[in-house]
């Protein structure tokens, strides 16, 4: 895997911000941050390698074309779920079972599955790769439902290839789809502890502090 040094080091920083702080506030922020803060350091290096991979094969204005398709939908989807967080939530709700629904059929007809990335690309691992920026933006502002949504659309693809082909799913697939689940796992561990619960989960710390502040004692 091309990218386990650089996920190594991010887990170990990670984990060292973390004991860093003591309030739950400020441990839940430092999840959510670090988690948004991998992904995006990720995604950009994760861009760079793939873009120069196509311009090696196939090259020309094919690789221009093969590198819009996913990279001009990855940032506007992106955009939109950082600043529509609630409109963009069924569209990546959608798209995540796209990619549980083709794992899964990839699972089932293995022959055309392969077949089919030999002659276009690991378009599985693009897709996950895509959809795992978009779901850390809205994440960052939804961090149980986006912690949720990335542990479906990194963990699952993986678990089925693995049970489809009888070993550990280690290639580029995994190797796109770990960042997921890691993201993922930091954000669903920042609205634990910072409790975020059903009512409160969209409105940020400081918000939310502000409103427990102003009920009135019978109230609590």
């Amino acid at each position: 895997m091309i990218f386990l040094p650089f996920i190594v080091v991010a887990i170990v920083l990670m984990v060292v911000s973390y004991l860093r702080h003591r309030e739950a506030e400020s441990r839940a922020r430092s999840l959510r941050r670090s988690g948004f803060g991998f992904m995006l350091v990720y995604v950009a290096f994760g861009s760079l390698f793939i873009i120069g991979e196509t311009f090696s094969d196939p090259g020309g204005w094919a690789a221009v074309g093969w590198v819009a398709l996913w990279l001009v939908p990855m940032v506007s989807i992106s955009l939109f779920a950082w600043f529509h967080s609630d409109r963009a939530e069924p569209i990546l709700m959608a798209l995540t079972g796209v990619i549980v629904a083709s794992s899964v059929w990839y699972a089932i007809d293995s022959h055309a599955g392969r077949a089919f990335e030999n002659n276009h690309g690991p378009v599985r691992g693009i897709a996950i790769f895509a959809l795992s920026a978009a779901l850390a933006a809205f994440g960052y502002r939804r961090p149980r439902r986006g912690g949720m949504l990335l542990l479906v659309a990194g963990a699952i693809p993986i678990l089925v290839s693995t049970l489809a082909s009888g070993g550990l799913a280690m290639s580029s697939l995994g190797a796109l789809a770990a960042p997921a689940i890691i993201t993922g796992v930091l954000y669903l561990w920042s609205s634990r502890v910072g409790g975020v619960g059903p009512k409160s989960r969209n409105l940020p710390f400081r918000a939310r502090n502000r409103r427990s502040k102003s009920l009135p004692l019978n109230s609590i």
